[in-house]
């Protein structure tokens, strides 16, 4: 259960909207998506909710919060943005002999 008292209204309009992310996996959100979300994670932490209160909120884990908290604690707002995925790109060797192990299998 979240505790009401002392929450601003600013904070329970953060509180409602964010409850639309519980549920929903970060995997399957845009860039923009996951940095709202970070965002709003990190506001509600600002206004002085607590980490398992931001965690019933979102579902989010709290391992994950602690990371994030810690990322925003550090560096701020451009500690929190969202990086681009990076494509790790394999040799034209390994291409051949994945392509050998196919061939193989019949694949």
């Amino acid at each position: 259960m979240i505790r009401k008292i002392g929450v601003s209204p600013a904070t329970m309009g953060l509180i409602e909207g964010a409850k639309h992310y519980k549920g929903v996996d970060a995997r399957y959100m845009t860039r923009q998506e996951q940095y709202e979300r970070r965002l709003t994670v990190c506001r509600l932490y600002e206004d002085g909710l607590s980490i398992a209160d931001i965690s019933y909120i979102t579902g989010i884990s709290h391992p994950t919060l602690s990371v994030l908290i810690r990322k925003f604690r550090d560096g701020g707002y451009e500690a929190i943005k969202t990086s681009e995925k990076v494509v790790q790109k394999i040799t034209e060797r390994q291409f051949v002999v994945v392509g050998t192990i196919a061939d193989r299998e019949g694949a």
